[in-house]
This record gives structure tokens, C-alpha cells and sequence, in this order.
């Protein structure tokens, strides 16, 4: 079975190393990029099911990175982490069309879940896909003939 492609976009290494030991033996392939322009550059390389995403980095802010990622690979799920918690906070995550936003600290059985869930729409959703690109294929041969 394949693993799950994860990205982990944050501009603290000790926010990246926690996340990556809580991942750890989850049958995860991460990618980790420091800021918001090495995150975008590896979605250009990569197919990511989810991006766990920092809104508060250097440059380019993690709301503008979701908003990119979601217009590019809408398929894609974004996890805003942020220790920004206020009601206009977590609007703006959502009016950037991230999946979902936490709040740091986070418990890590709840992030864990979170993600889970998000995975199982983005396999479902791909899927899907992938059978109606399939179906398609069929009804235009049969057109053909």
C-alpha cells in the first residue's frame, strides 16, 4: 500500500520535529519545507494529500500559501496550525478554503484524528476521480465505434 503523502510547512524545526514524532509510524511520506515559498515549490513536485500549514511564518503567511494551494490542487487538504486563536483568526483560515484550523498548543490525538479523517475524504475524493475519468474514458470509445 502506498503511503499517504503529508507536507509540514513550518518556519520553527522544533514545531516540524514534534510534528514528524507524532506522525511517525502513521504510514506517512513527509516533506517538510521552513517557509511558505519552499512549501509551494514542493506542491509543484509533489502530490500532497495534507498540508499541516504554520499561517505565521516569514514572507509569505500561511493563509496567502493556503489560498494558492487551494486554487492550484483543490483536492489537496490544508490544516491551519496557528497560535493565533481568535474568531477572525480561524474566519480567515476558512475564507482561504483551508479544511481545517488548530490551534497550537494542540493535543496530538486530536491532530492525529483530524488528519485521519481528512485523508479518508481526500482518498475518497480522489477516488472518485479517478472512476469518473475512468467512466468517461468508456463512454467516449464507445462513441467512436
Amino acid at each position: 500500500m502506498e503511503k499517504t503523502r503529508i507536507l509540514i510547512v513550518d518556519d520553527e524545526r522544533n514545531i516540524r520535529n514534534a510534528l514528524r514524532r507524532i506522525l511517525l509510524g502513521q504510514n506517512y511520506d513527509m516533506q517538510f519545507a521552513s517557509n511558505g515559498n519552499d512549501g509551494l515549490r514542493l506542491c509543484e513536485t509533489f502530490e500532497f494529500a495534507i498540508i499541516l500549514l504554520d499561517i505565521m511564518m516569514p514572507g509569505i503567511n500561511g493563509v496567502d500559501v493556503c489560498t494558492q494551494i487551494k486554487k492550484k490542487y483543490p483536492l489537496t487538504k490544508v490544516i491551519l496550525l496557528s497560535a493565533k486563536n481568535s474568531k477572525s483568526d480561524w474566519l480567515n483560515g476558512y475564507r482561504a478554503f483551508a479544511d481545517d484550523y488548530i490551534s497550537k498548543p494542540y493535543d496530538p490525538d486530536v491532530l492525529l484524528a483530524k488528519i485521519r479523517a481528512l485523508v479518508s475524504a481526500y482518498q475518497t475524493t480522489h477516488q472518485m476521480r479517478i472512476q469518473n475519468s475512468c467512466e468517461q474514458g468508456n463512454r467516449n470509445r464507445g462513441k467512436s465505434s
